[in-house]
This record gives structure tokens, sequence and C-alpha cells, in this order.
């Protein structure tokens, strides 16, 4: 079981503020960066500099990895925190780190 809290309003559910997922543990792995893409609506490269970023890369790594300029990597990072109601870096690789580690299994 997963626990994912919403940013309050989303478009997928107005008044909920968790989305809980179940599944047996002979489900196939789904990847965090999978399911918050589908999740907010992330475009493939917000989803692709929400992986790096999570994973610990810097906005120059993240720009070097993917041949783009940083100034496009930071224009990205705002829609996701945006499109997911964080606020800063940290708040972003919690909500992955909470997806990736079961609450209960």
């Amino acid at each position: 079981m997963h626990v994912l809290p919403l940013r309050q309003g989303a478009a997928l559910a107005p008044r909920a503020v968790v989305a809980i997922f179940v599944a047996h543990t002979g489900t196939p792995f789904i990847a965090p960066t999978e399911i918050v893409a589908a999740l907010f609506d992330l475009t493939p490269a917000e989803s692709r500099v929400f992986d790096r970023i999570v994973g610990g890369q810097t906005v120059a790594e993240t720009a070097a990895a993917l041949g783009v300029e940083a100034s496009t990597i930071k224009t990205h990072m705002l829609r996701v925190y945006e499109k997911t109601g964080v606020r800063r870096r940290s708040e972003l690789q919690q909500m992955a780190s909470s997806l990736i580690v079961p609450i209960a299994a």
C-alpha cells in the first residue's frame, strides 16, 4: 500500500487529500515517476526532470544529461512544483520517497 498526499483542490479529485494505491505483492513495480506523471498530468519532459531531480541530480547535472539549458530545467521544475502543489525540491523528494517505501506490505 502506498499513500500519496494530494494538493488541495487537485483536478483529479477536488476534495481528496490523499491517493491510496493497493496492490498484490506480485504486482509489477511501477516507478514513482510514472505514478506522479499520471496523477499530476506531467508532460514527458517534466517527468524526465522530476525523475532526475528527485534522484538527487542538480539543475546543471540534469541539464547536461538531457542536453538542454539550465533555464529549461528550471522552467520544467516550476511547472512540476505547480502541478504537484509543492514549493521546494525537498517536498518533491519527500513525496517521491513516500511512493518508494511501502507503508504496509
